[in-house]
């Protein structure tokens, strides 16, 4: 069932990649097009240039920044709907609620000790253990990115949690917490930290069929690590939506550092090559 997903996947990914360069082809041919390009040469450059695939400063570059600003948009909603809207907060109640009447014992310890992994002395034990490895493997690029999702979310939600002064759905939690509930720091850091190591584990893999198990893997655990939160009471949906919009910002952020940082070293070696030829 797996083998069939995954090659489906597959093939829609190349019918995509290939209908999307033919339609390039056809509309960079067109006559308007031609026009445009004769009259604003270095417009059309960059223009072109926003929609190859050969480079990472080209078409990635442009989604991932596009991505970061309809985010960083997204959060502003959240935060205006959850401060102006009752309709949020009655909802946030009710799920709550429905969470405690669902609760099973074994599950919610499963869920206890799973959601350590989001906890601050927990995600700091990870990421000094894959720095290490990283090291040890010589893929030093992503020690960086690791670090700066890791901190960026620890300083940004402690400065909202602070700014909102939610206080947490204290008569439902499974455990005692006694921070502040907006926004939800475990759903933060699954995306932002989380996201950057199957990241690193996704770009390694060679084969489509075994990146898109990973970025599978990397889903679940997302999901499940803010839905632990919601399970055990101690967080609103609210909260946890905002943490994945945080923390996705987070993540493209740290991700394009690092293909930045290789995009730079690859044309500084090239110009390297380039000078060494020349003087041959």
């Amino acid at each position: 069932m797996l083998k069939k997903s995954v090659s489906i996947a597959a093939k829609l990914y190349y019918r995509f990649k290939n209908g999307f360069n033919n339609a390039l082809v056809y509309f960079l041919t067109s006559k308007p097009v031609k026009k445009f390009a004769a009259k604003y040469p270095k417009v059309y450059t960059f223009l072109l240039h926003r929609f190859l695939l050969n480079e990472f400063t080209q078409l990635p570059l442009t989604l991932l920044l596009l991505s970061f600003i309809a985010n960083l948009l997204l959060l502003e909603e959240i935060v205006e709907a959850f401060m102006g809207n009752p309709l949020i907060v009655m909802t946030d109640q009710y799920f709550v609620k429905l969470m405690y009447s669902l609760r099973v014992e074994w599950i919610a310890g499963f869920f206890y000790y799973f959601t350590i992994l989001g906890s601050f002395w927990g995600v700091v034990s990870i990421a000094i253990f894959s720095t290490v490895i990283f090291v040890i493997t010589k893929h030093k690029t992503y020690i960086l990115p690791v670090w700066i999702a890791l901190l960026g979310t620890q300083f940004t939600v402690q400065m909202s949690k602070n700014y909102f002064h939610r206080i947490r759905p204290l008569n439902f939690s499974y455990y005692p917490e006694t921070s502040f509930s907006f926004p939800s720091g475990h759903a933060t850091v699954s995306v932002a930290f989380y996201g950057v190591l199957f990241y690193a584990i996704i770009r390694s893999r060679k084969l489509y069929a075994s990146k898109f198990r990973w970025m599978i893997a990397a889903l679940v655990f997302i999901g499940l690590l803010g839905f632990s939160r919601l399970y055990l009471c101690v967080h609103y949906v609210s909260d946890v939506m905002a943490g994945y919009s945080l923390g996705l910002l987070w993540m493209l952020l740290a991700i394009s550092m690092r293909e930045w940082v290789i995009h730079r070293e690859k044309k500084k070696l090239n110009g390297y090559q380039l000078k060494n030829e020349n003087r041959r």
